[in-house]
């Protein structure tokens, strides 16, 4: 068991001269959606008129759409907030989805016609046609995780039964066997204690929002038990006294569509599900919270004595109390915690080891006694003075993650945004630091006290995720699964820089590049951003974007403020009042890259999505002169409405909130993009939807690409993508994945200079 929170993945990617073109507007957006590059037909007898084909700009590309700006506005705080393409924020008008079609079909048609648009999808399908695999979660020696083979679509899930070297891994759950389209996606799985039965979520379209079920592991089969409102299920499972499972815990997310949307994460509630019972009448734990900027959800410790129950305050710390369940009536007791603090508990034998940062930004691990023994009406003395720092916080890294195996601490740390591997006796004494195989991330691990080997899956930017394991008692770490790549790793060379913000600070970077590529400020290069939500952006593999440096082009990783890689304070100088500093950084760092003469800004091309989304949209409206082209996939850019629609209320922590007072209006409309695009003009613009996004409302998406096609005074395509049957985080396909990132690289090198 590690202390990962479940709550990040609900947060949350021209040529110089101008030659004038006539660009001929359809009439309406019915007319846009029917248009296509057709030949021109001859004139036939009795002089009919010749049907003409549509007109094609300098690019090639046909007009886009009537976007219809209108009148609509907002006035907050004494300032009218023009909103001109409010009707594009109701999906469910007809009017809006023929708009979505035309702009879709307007940017694919284009796309498609790319001349090295071939040449990138096959060298992707060679680079994806490899295995990947998760870090398995071992129980009473089954080893159960998702394993893709090179010919599937999508991860299939396994059981392996440990005890027996001869046994062959046994399908589970196989995702490419669920749905024609590919529809139907696997959220994650809970393995029982026993390995006996196994809790899973389902997914359309791989949505955020999901239903629960039951499979009996040694058949196969579904039991009858299913739990609508599974999106932040996280089911945690528990034990009667023979040692059986006989249900779980996990929050209930309200399925009933006459809860607005944004209200609904404020309704959820902590449930306890017993097997064979129906879900609708589960017994609330906790009632909900009616507070849709915060999360609640709960941990069971391995001996299914004490459970931990966990109140976020977005992404700015959490509240921490416990029951006894041992106890004949158990009752809440609170852990001492402060505000903006962050709290993640691990307890084992009645000892609660807690990762916080109280204190100290860089974090520390400290341990509790839970005096699990005192009597019924006598509350344990739990304060500060009696818990005891076992490692503490370090000057030059950051505590990122901690599992307990074997009554070991295996700590993970974060020094200069490359991840390290310690191990400490329960009571604080360093053992070991264990050699990792390359300057990377240990992406995820997995372990109880009770089990002989902690597993882990290791990347880098030259290694592939494999999964590795340590032996507990000897300490020795053995390769579990190694992945393999057909990509020229040993071509590639990596490098960290830094550049200097706005403020002085430094920021760093990863810049990737063949050995080949020159230094003479004209290589196409990418910079990727994404500075929020303490999410930390380290090294890994990522195989899609070796076929761009094949080519000569440079693809960086910007390392923002707003992010973890340097603690908490790291993270705030990014959030709430300090967001501008994210903008800069990211600014800085692509001033960095044209004076060390590594591109240009013609040939430099902006990357985010999401939260990174966001920022692509500063780039487009503070800095348009430094890039030549930006990729904006499922973004957020109208901030002043963006906490009425999706998951917007569940981000106000991070972001404020525009309606909140007059001082969080004033930060947020200075930056957010869709009220500050004017008549100028703007570099070339590929934007990224996805038709099932329930995270990332795609408004935003739609609504800034008719701000800037309509204001833009330059001829450079501004397109808008969408991707089909996909939620938030993409389609889970492997195909789709190729075929979007083959997309990408054209365009951006039909644009780039």
């Amino acid at each position: 068991m590690t202390v990962l929170s479940v709550i990040a993945s609900s947060c949350a990617k021209a040529p110089e001269t101008s030659i004038e073109a006539p660009v001929s507007e359809p009439s309406s957006i019915e007319a846009a959606a029917d248009t296509a590059a057709e030949p021109t037909q001859p004139a036939v007898e009795q002089a009919q008129p010749v049907e003409q084909a549509p007109a094609l700009d300098a690019y090639g590309l046909f007009a886009h759409p009537d976007n219809r700006p209108g009148d609509a506005f907002d006035e907050l705080w004494g300032q009218k907030v023009p909103d001109p393409y409010r009707w594009l924020e109701d999906a469910s008008n007809a009017d809006v989805q023929t708009w979505i079609k035309a702009q879709d079909s307007r940017a694919r048609s284009w796309l498609s016609t790319l001349p090295t648009r071939a040449g990138f999808e096959a060298r992707l399908a060679e680079l994806l046609d490899v295995a990947a695999i998760s870090t398995p979660i071992v129980k009473k020696n089954k080893a159960f995780y998702f394993e893709r083979g090179s010919k599937d679509e999508k991860s299939i899930v396994y059981v392996r039964d440990l005890g027996n070297a001869q046994s062959e891994p046994r399908v589970l759950l196989d995702p490419n066997k669920l749905s024609e389209d590919g529809s139907i996606s696997i959220g994650d799985i809970y393995p029982d204690p026993n390995g006996k039965l196994m809790a899973y979520t389902l997914k359309k379209n791989n949505a955020d929002q999901a239903t629960v079920y039951i499979m009996d592991v040694e058949t196969g089969q579904n039991l009858e038990d299913k739990i609508e409102g599974g999106r932040y299920a996280d089911p945690e499972w528990d034990v009667n006294y023979d040692g059986d499972s006989y249900g779980f815990y996990y929050t209930w997310f309200p399925t009933d569509e006459s809860i607005p949307v944004d209200e609904r994460p404020g309704k959820t509630e902590i449930r306890l599900h017993r097997l064979g019972t129906d879900a609708n009448n589960d017994p609330v734990i906790v009632k909900a919270l009616d507070d849709p900027t915060k999360f609640h959800y709960v941990s069971l410790s391995e001996e299914h004595q004490i459970l931990a129950y966990m109140i976020q305050d977005g992404w700015n710390g959490n509240t921490l109390r416990y029951q006894n369940l041992n106890k004949k009536e158990p009752r809440w007791i609170d852990i001492p915690t402060q505000k903006n603090m962050t709290y993640m508990p691990i307890v084992v034998d009645g000892i609660m080891y807690l990762l916080t940062n109280d204190d100290s930004p860089k974090f520390k691990i400290v341990k509790i006694d839970l005096q699990t023994k005192v009597p019924k009406l006598v509350l344990p003395n739990l304060n500060k003075d009696k818990w005891k720092v076992i490692v503490p916080e370090s000057e030059d890294s950051v505590i990122q993650d901690f599992a307990i195996v074997g009554n070991k601490l295996f700590v993970v740390t974060l020094k200069d945004v490359v991840n390290e591997l310690n191990v400490y006796s329960l009571n604080g004494r360093h053992l070991k630091t264990i050699a990792l195989p390359d300057k990377g991330s240990i992406v995820t691990m997995h372990g109880l006290n009770k089990d002989k080997y902690l597993y882990f899956k290791f990347t880098s930017f030259k290694l592939p995720g494999s999964v590795y394991r340590i032996d507990a008692k000897t300490l020795e770490m053995t390769m579990w699964k190694e992945i393999e790549t057909p990509a020229q790793t040993g071509d590639i060379i990596s490098e960290q820089l830094f550049a200097t913000s706005k403020d002085g600070t430094k920021v760093p970077m990863f810049v990737l590049r063949h050995k080949d590529t020159p230094l003479d400020g004209t290589a196409k290069t990418m910079i990727y951003g994404y500075g929020g939500f303490n999410v930390s952006i380290t090294p890994s593999f990522n195989s899609t974007i070796y076929p761009w440096l094949e080519k000569g082009g440079i693809y960086v990783y910007s390392i923002l403020r707003g992010g973890g890689e340097y603690g908490e304070k790291w993270h705030q100088d990014g959030m709430g009042m300090k967001k501008q500093n994210v903008f800069d950084d990211y600014f800085a760092v692509a001033e960095y890259l044209i004076e060390h003469k590594y591109t240009r800004s013609e040939s430099l091309a902006a990357y985010g999505g999401s939260n990174g989304g966001l920022l692509m949209g500063a780039a487009m409206t503070q800095r348009p002169d430094l890039y030549g082209a930006i990729v904006c996939a499922v973004p957020l850019l109208d901030m002043i409405r963006y906490q009425k629609f999706g998951s917007g209320r569940t981000w106000i922590g991070e972001y404020g909130n525009a309606e909140n007072s007059e001082e969080e209006f004033k930060n947020i409309y200075a930056y957010t993009p869709y009220s500050h695009v004017t008549k100028r003009d703007y570099p070339s613009v590929l934007f990224l939807g996805a038709d099932s996004d329930d995270r990332v409302d795609p408004m935003h998406a739609r609504k800034m690409t008719a701000a800037i096609q309509d204001n833009t005074t330059s001829d450079k395509p501004v397109l808008l993508r969408i991707e089909k049957n996909s939620g938030h985080g993409g389609a889970d396909m492997k195909q789709a994945t190729i075929a979007k990132q083959a997309d990408i690289f054209a365009y951006l090198q039909a644009i780039l200079k």
